[in-house]
């Protein structure tokens, strides 16, 4: 839309309410006070009753740091809900791990996949005997297993799908592998909470202390793996 703007293919930006313009108050005001005055844009919230070839609205920059607020109190009751099921030890997202599923009695609960968890035991197994992870890689690329987000993508009917899961479905990286390698999940320590957002304007993950994870139970697909690396 700023494109079209700059070279003058929009004269006119309509929206319900100031909130649907956006939710950030410097960026909301930046756009109505400053970026569409400079290419003679007229903006209209409808409910809102702002029209600003009426003239200026002197409650418009109240309104905005009100939907901003709101916005904030949103996420924080949302992140703290996703915390306090996380430090339950509740599973709380997407998609299961690999090799997992969720139970059909309830989501936040995890149960051996029966297409995967097979899968998951050999690759445990052919570490243990020494193979690394390019060779491990390798020998699932050989027997055609699909690799987990192209297995995902799958299950899911087309989600999370992109050029390289559907081009390169068997393409198991030596990351993939050590990954799972390392993920306490298999051994039945269900890690939650481990990553956050910085804030709600800012998405970037980062890496929560130890101590604020959950660490709930879950089935370990790796319970008998002294036999199985016997």
């Amino acid at each position: 839309m700023e494109n079209d703007i700059e070279s003058g293919k929009i004269s006119t930006v309509l929206t319900k309410d100031l909130s649907r313009l956006g939710r950030d108050y410097l960026k909301t005001g930046y756009y109505t006070e400053v970026f569409f005055p400079e290419y003679s844009v007229r903006y209209i919230a409808v409910h809102d009753g702002v029209d600003t070839f009426a003239g200026e609205n002197e409650f418009m920059p109240f309104k905005n740091i009100i939907n901003e607020w709101y916005a904030r109190d949103c996420s924080r009751k949302v992140r703290a809900g996703y915390r306090a099921k996380a430090l339950n030890g509740e599973f709380t997202g997407p998609n299961a791990p690999y090799g997992y599923m969720k139970s059909p009695q309830n989501k936040h609960s995890l149960i051996p996949n029966p297409d995967t968890a097979d899968i998951v035991k050999r690759i445990f197994q052919m570490a243990a005997n020494g193979m690394t992870a390019m060779r491990i890689g390798n020998a699932l690329l050989r027997e055609k297993i699909l690799r987990p987000r192209a297995h995902t993508m799958q299950e899911t009917g087309g989600n999370y799908r992109s050029a390289s899961f559907v081009n390169f479905p068997y393409d198991w990286s030596h990351g993939t592998i050590l990954g799972i390698v390392h993920n306490e999940v298999y051994l039945g320590h269900l890690v939650c909470n481990k990553q956050t957002t910085k804030s709600f304007k800012n998405k970037k993950l980062v890496f929560n202390d130890r101590s604020e994870c959950g660490i709930g139970g879950v089935f370990s697909l790796l319970s008998n793996l002294q036999s199985l690396v016997q």
